[in-house]
């Protein structure tokens, strides 16, 4: 074993106390005479001169609070053991030293403890949950294509050589963070593991291809879009308009207009990454016949290209979208059928018939007038800002609701979901009726209908004063609903 000398006598010692004076080294060890386990607990209680009870008991509370205490304690154990002949040697009475001098030592080492285990808890142990789930997250990221890039999510490998080398260098960041909170550790409080030069060249040549290449990848995710826009007009159905050679369509634009024929605009957009470029974007076109033919198709492809498509159709005609990503919808439409979207949108429309059912997603309609509106929503966070409507049926199932100056009739079916109704304006007979969560309606004064509310956990704040042609009823089974009256701040 390695021989150091004693700091106060001077004399070589082994292990962890002097043979001749009782100094403790600075080196600490595991012991594992009358020891549990591993000897951990033990080596603190004789290197900090604490009970080792107590040791052991602020472990177990370390453990069972976070589970630090499971992962420090294995840290730990990474330390050697004190040799048994050392460990078996006498240690000199307390005559030698004095008693000022080994009460000072005891507190010194009881007060590092304590700033040893403050650290632990409130730096490095959540710098190492921190640089674990970077870790992971980085090597999820090789196989699971989390990163979006317009209507792409792509892993770090489909990126090209940047892509490459930003996945392996993440992981390798945090595992060598995770080094350096270890190695800190073990120099600064146990005075162990001492640095070399291959260790410091390895680091910043791992720093800085990390940094190199979070750089280059911020650009190449932040880089102008390259856009090429060209119209047509043809007598075309929606579905060959839709046909774009696997190219994903990112949002559909419907509006109308006063001519008797659809126009198309197309807006192809190029993202992109890989050695080709679309700077022959111009010889790109699109020839109606009884199928779209393309050209370069090729090099969009490897280029992250999509669409916007803003299609322009004759007023009062009927729209049917199923299985349409994002729409938006605005001008004068005789029926609109949206189904099975992720997003739809709604804004300054006419419409006579509207019938909407999504599953998730978010649906968002503003400054609309229907003759006939049916929701059913389920799992999706809708928002209806200013709908006047004649004949409403919404249908909820989960998610969020939020509707702000609605005028008109409503039927809301709500069943486990919120629902916030703000200045409502309503007309005819109407009902809510919610199985659970929680339902909020705030009146403006002269917009009370007379109220009918049956069920339970209904609070009204409300006055019951007969509003003309107008009357709601409010059914609840196992859900909060609150009635007020709107206060203008």
């Amino acid at each position: 074993m390695k021989q150091t000398s004693c700091s106060k006598c001077g004399e070589e010692i082994q292990g962890s106390w002097c043979a001749h004076c009782g100094t403790p080294n600075l080196a600490w060890c595991r012991v594992k005479e009358g020891s549990k386990i591993f000897g951990v607990c033990q080596g603190l209680s004789l290197y900090t001169h604490l009970p080792v009870v107590a040791i052991r008991l602020a472990f177990i509370i370390a453990a069972v609070f976070g589970g630090w205490g499971i992962i420090l304690y294995l840290i730990l154990c990474l330390f050697p053991v004190r040799d048994t002949a050392v460990a078996s040697s006498p240690v000199p009475q307390e005559d030698n030293v004095g008693i000022v001098e080994s009460s000072l030592k005891i507190l010194h080492k009881f007060l590092s403890f304590i700033v040893f285990v403050i650290l632990c808890a409130c730096l490095y142990l959540p710098l190492f949950t921190i640089c674990t789930i970077a870790v992971i997250a980085s090597v999820v990221g090789w196989f699971y294509p989390y990163l979006q890039i317009g209507v792409y999510q792509c892993t770090f490998f489909e990126l090209g050589t940047i892509g490459f080398l930003w996945g392996i260098c993440n992981p390798l960041l945090g595992i060598l963070t995770i080094y350096f909170i270890v190695h800190w550790i073990l120099t600064f409080h146990f005075k162990k593991w001492q640095w070399s030069l291959a260790k410091t060249v390895v680091t910043w040549f791992v720093i800085a291809a990390t940094c190199i290449s979070s750089l280059w990848m911020f650009r190449q995710l932040h880089r102008k879009t390259q856009f090429k826009t060209w119209s047509v007009t043809t007598a075309n159905s929606l579905p060959q308009v839709f046909m774009t050679e696997n190219i994903p369509i990112r949002r559909v634009f419907f509006a109308t207009h006063h001519q008797d024929h659809m126009r198309v605009t197309y807006v192809l957009q190029t993202h992109e990454f890989s050695s080709y470029t679309a700077s022959n974007m111009d010889n790109i076109d699109m020839l109606w016949d009884e199928k779209p033919r393309w050209y370069n198709l090729h090099m969009l492809k490897k280029s992250f290209a999509y669409f916007d498509i803003f299609v322009y159709m004759p007023e009062h005609q009927d729209l049917e979208l199923p299985n349409v990503s994002h729409v938006h919808v605005m001008g004068k439409w005789h029926t609109v059928f949206l189904e099975n979207n992720k997003g739809v949108a709604l804004e300054n429309a006419q419409i006579k018939n509207l019938h909407v059912n999504i599953h998730g997603g978010k649906v968002h309609i503003e400054n609309v007038e229907v003759d006939t509106m049916y929701l059913y929503l389920t799992d999706c966070t809708t928002m209806i800002d200013f709908l006047h409507s004649e004949d409403s049926k919404i249908y909820q199932n989960n998610g969020w609701l939020e509707i702000v100056d609605f005028r008109g009739k409503m039927q809301l079916q709500n069943i486990s979901a919120q629902c916030k109704i703000e200045r409502p304006l309503f007309e005819g007979m109407n009902e809510i009726t919610t199985d659970a969560g929680k339902i909020s309606v705030r009146f403006l004064h002269e917009f009370v209908p007379n109220l009918n509310c049956s069920g339970e956990n209904i609070t009204n704040f409300a006055p019951r004063f007969p509003a003309q042609n107008a009357s709601m009823k409010v059914t609840s089974k196992n859900a909060r609903v609150i009635l007020n009256m709107y206060t203008v701040e």
